[in-house]
């Protein structure tokens, strides 16, 4: 059942956040004026909390080589503590710089944030989701499962996401999809795949696949430098684009498992961190005095101070043209895309046609690994309308006249 209030809710926040990224580009042309309380946030798009910095693959394009942080695993007072003083309808998304299943304490992290209120979305690679963990986490309470996959194709996945067991981590993710889309859960599953060289060639053989299945969206992310740690850095060619103020710092954060927080999530080595959540709360974090320090340099590009901190903005590519990170991307591009994904997320409406999904299964369980001339090739194409994958994009002025700001208060406001 769609929940128009969330929806209102959630939409309400999106126009605020368009208003306020609006403001900051205002404020930019008058540096002089600029007064902390403008640096200040108030509400976030997402919270990003890392369970853990420990991983089980060694992917070609990660920034795990480059991390100089000690392995941690979040621990669930923390966690607990950090949700307790976040507000109902917060976007918590668990990921970082490790394999957010292998923290013992998970699937309770996910129940409890969900019986918060929270939004609780997860990115993980499937390589964990056993018949076990794929029951814990269906039940958990959990908004959207993200899944990292790369390739159709064994070898090419094999050798770009180094350590997963083709055949047995697409045939856990296909049984989960299953197990979900039987049981009626309204959860959301994408599909997300790094566009790099390495495999470019079943492409699109690998997107047809992902289309034809009871998922609710496929994505293709741009290669992301992160930080300039990426471990596929070398692919960019980076054009010579005029610096374009990243919108990350006034909607995003990053909490770590150690609990340092880092206000850039693409900060996946710990280069600058401006506060633990076990010593201060959150809210005091964002708007203490090097978080302010960072937000203007950011905005006003400051490079002098960027480089001092360790962050290679000016080398960074989210805000290029290309990823549309910058406030100007996130305004024109982003949030309203991104709206409409969430929304989307709200409406419980999921595909239940499992045929090929089936047919696939049963592939994978006879021993076939060659899905790309087998399954594919064997099975006739079904054209699926763009909208299943790809829903209706809202436009600001169409929604704005009916939209009432009705959120109690902004990220940082925890409970009494």
């Amino acid at each position: 059942m769609f929940d128009k209030y969330r929806a209102n809710t959630i939409t309400g926040l999106y126009l605020e956040t368009y208003a306020e990224l609006k403001h900051l580009l205002e404020i930019k042309e008058h540096p002089e004026v600029i007064k902390d309380d403008e640096l200040k946030v108030e509400s976030l798009l997402n919270v990003y909390m890392e369970p853990t910095n420990r991983c089980n693959l060694n992917c070609a394009f990660c920034a795990r080589e480059n991390m100089n942080r000690d392995f941690a695993m979040l621990d669930m007072e923390t966690f607990q503590r950090t949700i307790d003083s976040l507000p109902e309808g917060t976007y918590l998304t668990l990921t970082g710089n490790g394999e957010p299943t292998l923290n013992p304490c998970f699937y309770d992290m996910v129940s409890y944030a969900s019986r918060r209120g929270m939004f609780v979305s997860v990115i993980t690679n499937g390589c964990t989701l056993n018949e076990t963990n794929r029951t814990k986490l269906m039940n958990s309470g959990i908004s959207r499962v993200q899944i990292s996959f790369q390739s159709l194709d064994k070898d090419t996945d094999e050798r770009v996401m180094e350590g997963v067991r083709f055949e047995r981590t697409l045939l856990q993710i296909l049984q989960f999809i299953r197990e979900v889309r039987l049981s009626g859960a309204p959860v959301y599953i994408c599909i997300s795949t790094v566009t790099i060289e390495d495999g470019r060639e079943f492409a699109e053989r690998t997107k047809e696949f992902w289309k034809r299945m009871p998922i609710d969206n496929y994505y293709e992310g741009t290669l992301l430098s992160l930080q300039t740690d990426s471990k596929g850095i070398k692919e960019f060619a980076m054009k010579s684009e005029d610096y374009r103020p990243c919108a990350s710092p006034w909607i995003t954060v990053k909490v770590n498992a150690d609990g340092t927080v880092n206000p850039c999530p693409e900060d996946f080595s710990g280069k600058y961190s401006i506060g633990n959540i076990k010593e201060k709360t959150l809210g005091e974090i964002l708007n203490s005095r090097k978080a302010l320090g960072f937000r203007k340099a950011s905005l006003l590009g400051d490079m002098k101070y960027l480089d001092e901190i360790g962050y290679c903005c000016k080398d960074c590519n989210t805000w290029s043209k290309e990823v549309s990170g910058s406030i100007q991307g996130v305004m024109k591009r982003r949030l309203p895309v991104r709206l409409g994904l969430v929304i989307h997320e709200l409406s419980g409406d999921r595909s239940a046609d499992i045929e090929f999904l089936e047919k696939a299964i049963s592939f994978l369980e006879s021993g076939e690994t060659d899905l790309i001339h087998t399954l594919m090739e064997e099975s006739p194409q079904i054209q699926q309308k763009d909208e299943t994958l790809y829903p209706s994009v809202p436009k600001f002025h169409e929604i704005k006249k009916s939209v009432k700001k009705c959120r109690g208060g902004g990220v940082l406001k925890g409970p009494a």
